[in-house]
């Protein structure tokens, strides 16, 4: 008997796979944040621009390392913070999204934007999560121009030579201002114009020269908005020096050309071209000394003055001339040199207040018929010989005897009355 299955094939059962996902601890599905924390880190941040004005707004624009869940990814948010002091720490900054789908597409930027309104450097930081340390990126806020400095704001020069000036610009805080344009104009002998870009200094430096003699007038402009902020120096050309005045100077012109003895005497000589323009700076003047502490000596000039100083160990007169070829020499002026003799004493407590009983220190300040201060003495109340300040004239020790003759108490502290002071020396 034939069997029923005869001349049938036979299939065989195919075994198919199956995928089956489990879930352990530790392990997260959509949405869950274990999972973002994990799987996801912010490997660099970029802000463009790296530096602008404040007022503007700048794009920062985080990327992540994406680790693909097996189509279980969610949304990832990136947040950003400003982690530096000083500039705009405290702003806030909005948060960026990364969305899965895009995640699973490869897709792993997103991008947030701010505006600073305090000049400096922001450092930010970006995160994805709370697992992940982040990475960083800075942002340079440029003040807005506020005021113009010059320097020098006079310069000294000779024809034919080349003048600098420098103009720095500062924001409203202050703080120098990189990369502002500065427009240069100047006027007079050497007239021309130009501009440059200002350092991280917030300095622009510009140079010019001159053939003619007389004084330029140099104009210093950056653009502002629909305004602008300025800046003025001048620059002085001279010939050859024409002109020598001499004069006393200093505690020498004080005392109306009285010097202490072993002390020293100062006159200024001012030198001048033929059309009275101050002479240019290092310019050597040379000083002739008789008489007492008879002597020669140079000094250049700064700003068309040169000064000199000298001295004299005994009593006497001293004449002095000066010279700048190819002037004339110039006029004199005579120095008395004399012993110091002390002519007054001031008397002032060192504070204005102390307590009732207690010691209080009076200073005594002594000087000469020169005009000149010669000591300085510290008393206490109490009656007696006291050791003044060191620092005597001449290595001599002093005291100071003082005679209250009579004290009184006054509210809230110790006063004196008709206190005499007399100075000791002891050689």
């Amino acid at each position: 008997m034939a069997h029923r299955w005869a001349g049938r094939r036979i299939r065989r059962p195919v075994s198919v796979p199956l995928l089956v996902l489990v879930a352990a601890t530790g392990t997260a599905f959509v949405g869950t944040p274990a999972a973002e924390a994990a799987a996801h880190t912010v490997t660099g941040v970029v802000a463009v621009p790296a530096s602008l004005t404040v007022g503007n707004s700048v794009q920062l624009t985080a990327t992540l390392d994406s680790v693909p869940q097996l189509g279980f990814d969610s949304d990832v948010t990136v947040s950003f913070s400003i982690i530096s002091a000083g500039g705009n720490a405290g702003t806030s900054i909005g948060s960026c999204v990364v969305k899965a789908v895009l995640l699973g597409l490869g897709g792993k930027t997103c991008s947030t934007s701010y505006v600073g309104t305090v000049s400096g450097m922001d450092t930010i930081l970006a995160q994805a999560g709370a697992g992940d340390t982040g990475q960083t990126t800075t942002v340079t806020w440029q003040g807005i121009p506020a005021a113009i400095t010059m320097n020098p704001g006079v310069s000294y020069n000779s024809s034919g030579q080349t003048a600098n000036v420098v103009a720095t610009v500062f924001d409203r805080q202050g703080k120098p201002v990189q990369g502002a344009t500065v427009a240069f104009t100047v006027t007079g002998p050497g007239a021309t114009s130009g501009s440059q870009t200002t350092d991280s200094s917030g300095a622009a430096t510009f140079s010019f020269s001159s053939s003619a003699t007389g004084q330029s007038s140099i104009t210093a402009t950056v653009t502002v908005g629909s305004g602008s902020i300025t800046g003025n120096a001048a620059a002085n050309w001279a010939g050859p020096p024409s002109q020598v005045t001499l004069g006393l100077f200093g505690a020498t012109q004080s005392s109306g050309g009285l010097a202490p003895v072993k002390g020293t005497a100062t006159v200024a000589a001012a030198v001048t071209d033929s059309g009275g323009v101050p002479i240019a700076d290092n310019t050597p003047v040379t000083f002739t000394v008789t008489g007492a502490g008879a002597t020669t000596g140079s000094a250049s000039t700064s700003e068309g003055k040169a000064v000199f100083s000298f001295g004299a160990a005994v009593t006497g007169t001293s004449v002095v001339t000066a010279s700048a070829p190819p002037a004339p020499t110039s006029n004199s002026v005579t120095v008395t040199w004399q012993t110091p003799v002390a002519t007054t004493v001031t008397l002032a407590p060192k504070q204005t207040r102390a307590v009732a009983g207690a010691n209080q220190i009076l200073v005594a300040t002594v000087t000469d018929q020169l005009c000149w201060r010669r000591y300085d003495y510290c008393l206490c109340r109490s009656p007696g010989f006291r050791q003044p300040r060191p620092g005597g004239p001449h290595g001599h020790r002093e005291r100071l005897l003082a005679e209250p003759p009579g004290q009184r108490v006054l509210a809230g502290g110790v006063g004196w009355r008709d206190l005499h002071v007399r100075a000791v020396r002891l050689v």
